[in-house]
């Protein structure tokens, strides 16, 4: 009878841990890209909502944009923030990744008009792990363009410590970056004002990801 009482507490311990385990993992991890967390800032449960007839499109594989049956959503980790030019218009150039142990893959995010208007006053840093809203394929390879402010959210930060980070050469990251570099903030208050307030947004994100 003793032993009997002992394997049915040692079952239930381990019924217990594995339920902790589940749980810890479904707190620690981003579930649609499978990348861990820190701070979550939307509940996962509004995001699976937000998800849900969407089409998840990974960093490595960007022509999957090109498919028009969907909204496409691309989930990646912010490296670094730079001044950059899309057709003569400034812009912020954000380099992502997917933070991949083997091979991580990178791509850049260029954002234009209202999407550089309003990123461009909010303190970001390398961790933050953003979901891009049917981004548009840019002619540059490995590129892509967000226009509207609606089309970016951040879903939490990635624990960086500890983990192995070739996407760092170059210079590509830092211990934090701020998107308030002066490049990135428009140059007068003209421009930032100057926008055609009839302009279409793309298709999907006139509500912004979380609508």
């Amino acid at each position: 009878a003793r032993m009997e009482a002992l394997c049915a507490r040692l079952s239930q311990k381990s019924k217990e841990d594995h339920a902790a385990k589940v749980a810890e993992d479904e707190r620690t991890t981003e579930r649609w890209s499978g990348l861990r967390i820190l701070d979550r800032c939307v509940r996962q449960e509004k995001w699976d909502a937000s998800m849900r007839g969407k089409d998840l499109v990974p960093l490595r594989h960007l022509g999957g944009l090109l498919r028009k049956e969907k909204d496409k959503v691309v989930i990646a980790v912010l490296a670094s923030v730079a001044a950059g030019q899309q057709q003569g218009k400034l812009c912020c150039e954000w380099k992502l990744t997917d933070l991949d142990l083997d091979i991580p893959a990178e791509a850049t995010l260029m954002l234009l008009d209202r999407a550089r208007e309003h990123w461009s006053l909010q303190e970001v840093k390398a961790g933050d792990i953003f979901a891009v809203l049917n981004p548009q394929l840019a002619c540059r390879s490995g590129s892509m363009i967000a226009t509207f402010e609606t089309q970016l959210i951040k879903l939490a930060a990635a624990p960086l410590s500890g983990v192995a980070k070739p996407w760092m050469r170059d210079g590509l990251a830092h211990d934090l970056v701020t998107a308030r570099a002066a490049a990135c903030v428009p140059s007068t208050a003209s421009e930032a004002t100057a926008r055609p307030e009839s302009a279409g947004r793309p298709s999907g994100s006139a509500g912004g990801l979380l609508a």
